[in-house]
């Protein structure tokens, strides 16, 4: 396929010398001994900007959607009568385009009920500056090995234009084939759900997705969109935690890895389980996207935004924007995006060289809720040890992602994996080789440390990371 040109971000990096001048060099090009490196800022999506999306969509006035850009999000999947009606469709394409806010068309709904692009869009997408990709399916299921053309799993219809698909990951191959070839250069994406039990929801999907669609797209389009939820509840037994939280996480990494997939998209949890019936603060929504950034990933999604259920009165306290007024999350979104924002730019530079997780035992306490995740992490990208880490250790469970940036610089992002409802700080000590200082950014904000012996030391709140550059 042609490819449009695409402009490539230069990125500066500034060295400040002892006189304190900035000396500018590229990324690329590497940088004076005992340099601390600056990186520019920008606004491109997985580049310099985290992709930060939320289902469904606002109402179509000002208000609503500068409440929307006002809260962090930069991109808006459009669902429910809004991809079906062609006034509505353009009014928000265009409203996307007045607040500078991305628009996804999610019009595969369901593995059980595909409406393909062909079928959906009644006009040209062309002239809508705003629209920026298709999301395709929810959710499929199987492994992808059904090749009985006689019983295929997408049957022709007027919502899948006509066409009959052996396996949903057939027809996911062909929506991204039409839109290259009508739109190019969109994001495409489908969002995946997957277990590692046999018979467990989603089992095989992600390996059946990447053989029969990542494989077979421009590597320059590929994502990877999933959503498992951390945090659940049992009747019997109260708080819980899902155990395979971070083996999904780290399974879409190593897919990503192998495929060499650039756009890495988490769907994050908003709310406990109905029956706590409770929002998440906060500190459990830093806890997924600091977890997420120590496997590389470069976007975030919520589920949802805007609730139209309005029979469903157990969403009223869920949703971020429900049909009966704002909730709290809003705030506890805003508070959290606010946060990861002010260095999104500088994390980005690391999160395409991500090498794997260093995983450390706490030595005064790990929760019995999530030490069972944690101890799934297994496998090549989960590292004994780090070219420039001496030793580390940490008083309750914590995650280290590992990365190098163009200059082959080395970044860390350390994460408290303790259970965030008990509330408890985590004490990280690192040793660095070869290192006298580090960038460090905690809470958003920057500042430079001087290292004695190439040791750092960090109390961590319950939710919490720290991104650190060390320099030599």
């Amino acid at each position: 396929m042609n490819k449009k040109n695409v402009k490539k971000l230069s990125i500066a990096v500034a060295t400040l010398c002892a006189s304190g001048s900035l000396v500018y060099f590229s990324n690329v090009s590497g940088g004076a001994e005992g340099a601390i490196p600056v990186y520019a800022d920008g606004n491109e999506l997985f580049k310099t900007e985290l992709y930060l999306g939320a289902w469904c969509e606002p109402e179509g006035t000002d208000e609503a959607f500068e409440r929307y850009k006002e809260i962090g999000f930069n991109v808006m999947y459009l669902m429910n009568e809004v991809r079906y009606n062609t006034n509505t469709l353009a009014h928000y394409l265009n409203m996307g385009e007045k607040h500078d806010i991305k628009m996804i068309i999610a019009n595969g709904t369901n593995r059980g009920d595909p409406i393909s692009l062909r079928y959906q869009t009644k006009f040209s997408l062309e002239n809508y500056p705003a629209f920026y990709g298709l999301h395709a399916i929810d959710e499929p299921q199987g492994d992808g090995t059904n090749r009985d053309e006689s019983k295929p799993e997408v049957k022709a219809t007027e919502k899948t234009g006509g066409i009959a698909y052996t396996t949903i990951y057939d027809y996911m191959l062909a929506e991204y084939e039409y839109l290259e070839e009508t739109y190019p250069n969109k994001y495409y994406s489908n969002v995946l759900n997957f277990s590692p039990e046999e018979g467990g929801f989603g089992y095989g999907t992600l390996n059946a997705y990447a053989t029969h669609v990542l494989s077979k797209m421009d590597k320059e389009d590929r994502t990877i969109e999933y959503d498992k939820y951390p945090y659940a509840y049992e009747t019997k037994t109260g708080n819980a935690f899902r155990t395979t939280f971070h083996w999904n996480f780290l399974e879409a990494a190593r897919v990503a890895k192998q495929y060499e997939v650039g756009k890495r998209v988490f769907y994050y949890q908003q709310w406990f389980p109905y029956a706590l019936r409770s929002q998440l603060s906060t500190q459990e929504l830093t806890y997924q996207f600091y977890t997420g950034m120590c496997f590389g990933f470069n976007g975030f999604v919520a589920y949802k935004y805007a609730s139209y259920w309005k029979d469903y009165n157990d969403m009223v306290d869920f949703t971020m924007n429900s049909a009966w007024g704002e909730t709290e999350l809003n705030y506890y979104n805003q508070v959290a995006f606010n946060e990861i924002k002010k260095f999104d730019h500088i994390y980005l530079n690391f999160a395409n060289n991500w090498e794997g997780i260093l995983k450390v035992k706490g030595t005064e306490y790990s929760s019995p809720l999530v030490t069972p995740s944690l101890d799934r992490l297994t496998g090549d990208y989960v590292l004994s040890s780090h070219e420039g880490i001496e030793s580390i250790t940490a008083t309750h469970d914590t995650l280290v992602g590992a990365y190098k940036d163009g200059d082959g610089r080395n970044g860390y992002m350390i994460s408290n994996q303790s259970y965030t409802l008990d509330r408890m700080k985590d004490t990280v000590s690192v040793q660095f080789k070869n290192a006298t200082k580090a960038l460090v950014i905690e809470k958003g904000e920057q500042k430079t440390v001087n290292l004695e012996n190439g040791k750092y030391t960090v109390k961590l709140a319950p939710g919490s990371g720290v991104f650190v550059i060390p320099v030599a």
